[in-house]
């Protein structure tokens, strides 16, 4: 089990995408411009990935996955780049 942040943005812009879309793949597809095939091959290796199934909604509990991933992420840098 690996964070999901070593597997790149894409992968980590699909899953915040997809928890503001409460879980529906089609619109995570529509608001990422992209098929909803591409969306569930993107969630199957979110859950590889981090063992993790995120189309589970036990693993959606807030113990589970924080609702903004990626936000923490671009919050992170953010902080980092306005010390330096």
């Amino acid at each position: 089990m690996r964070p999901l942040a070593d597997a790149g943005p894409t992968l980590t812009e699909t899953l915040d995408a997809y928890l503001d879309c409460g879980g529906a793949i089609e619109a995570c597809a529509r608001k990422l411009f992209v098929h909803p095939n591409t969306v569930r091959y993107r969630l199957r290796r979110i859950a590889d990935f981090t063992g993790r199934d995120p189309t589970l909604r036990a693993t959606l509990c807030p113990s589970g996955w924080p609702r903004t991933v990626g936000h923490l992420t671009y919050r992170a840098q953010q902080s980092s780049a306005a010390s330096t």
